[in-house]
């Protein structure tokens, strides 16, 4: 039930890159973390072999660090999350914590076979950093999470793992974390967001609009309103084919796009399912709001919109509209 929408995604795709996770590659993005990059030195962190042998001895999960001396980002979870008091304590009391950097080990043994450092990272299925490995006692993956983590996050994770809730296979790790963050503070709007985003999907879909209308009621920022109106439009158009209530959401968000890739996003959707209920003339406005929104804008992609609009099968039929070429044209010629 992870949140990937169908084709129309082609027509309201926007320009963004996660910067949570540090490409293997040294010429990656730095994170700029000049003002905090200690790395804590509360948690007990024993090297491989030794935790992997103690984790055994004494019955207890593991949570496998994996980093590089070039990641930025590993140096703030280091400063952000392991330097946590609340995380230090549940570390340091039910977990066996390992420091691993495959590019500085020797030769390790896991499950009786023989890797280096990158060979490891490999056959554990890490391709950035940092990546948190979760072990059983007995050496076992349980699961892999990639990129920065923030603590209330991680809290979960640990969780997950002590409460050994990866056992029940009715509930994956991703459900678990977002029910037991709207547990743990049932007004927290992103985390009634991130809930009513992982119930997008056509056998839940009614469960992802009630999570994504309760978090109307406690107060969201101008970014959520944005975010909690577009994404019940989606659920409308992608999982009810409801193309009056997908504009009516659309419209009720707009007011709430302050960014460029918000309006344009929005306007173009908008402007997709007026089309579908041959609304072309109010179409038209939209598409034209959308090319204006981002030609304000120096650092969108003016490009990839041109293309879009010239190519998405989803306005196909709006391209054969009489006065849509011009319309275009001229909107992209303004100045």
């Amino acid at each position: 039930m992870k949140r990937r929408l169908p084709t129309v995604v082609a027509l309201v795709m926007v320009l963004v890159q996660a910067l949570s996770l540090c490409s293997k590659g040294k010429a990656a993005v730095q994170a700029d973390v000049s003002a905090d990059t200690v790395a804590t030195r509360e948690i007990r962190w024993y090297s491989f072999a030794e935790g992997i042998a103690k984790a055994q001895a004494e019955q207890k999960p593991i949570v496998m660090d994996v980093y590089t001396e070039w990641c930025g980002w590993c140096k703030v979870m280091d400063n952000k999350t392991y330097g946590n008091d609340t995380v230090q304590a549940a570390m340091n009391g039910n977990f066996i914590a390992i420091k691993f950097n495959p590019e500085e080990s020797d030769t390790v043994v896991y499950q009786g076979k023989r890797y280096s450092g990158e060979e490891l990272t490999q056959f554990l299925g890490i391709d950035g950093y940092p990546a948190t490995v979760l072990m059983k006692p007995n050496g076992d993956k349980i699961s892999l999470l990639s990129g920065y983590i923030v603590v209330e996050k991680f809290l979960g994770v640990l969780d997950y793992v002590q409460t050994k809730k990866y056992e029940q296979v009715s509930m994956t790790m991703e459900e678990f974390l977002v029910r037991s963050a709207v547990e743990r503070n049932p007004d927290n709007v992103q985390a009634r967001i991130a809930l009513g985003h992982y119930f997008h999907g056509p056998e839940h879909f009614e469960e992802s609009l009630q999570e994504f209308r309760k978090a109307l009621q406690y107060k969201p920022t101008d970014a959520q309103h944005f975010e909690i109106y577009y994404s019940i439009a989606e659920t409308y158009l992608f999982h009810q084919t409801n193309m009056s209530e997908a504009e009516k959401n659309l419209r009720l968000a707009l007011p709430f796009a302050s960014e460029t890739e918000w309006k344009v996003r929005a306007n173009m959707f908008l402007g997709y399912v007026l089309s579908q209920q041959k609304k072309n003339k109010e179409a038209f406005q939209f598409i034209e709001k959308a090319i204006l929104a981002a030609k304000q804008d120096e650092e969108f992609n003016i490009g990839h919109l041109r293309r879009m609009i010239k190519e998405a099968r989803e306005l196909e039929d709006l391209r054969r509209q009489p006065g849509f070429k011009k319309m275009v044209t001229k909107a992209f010629a303004s100045k």
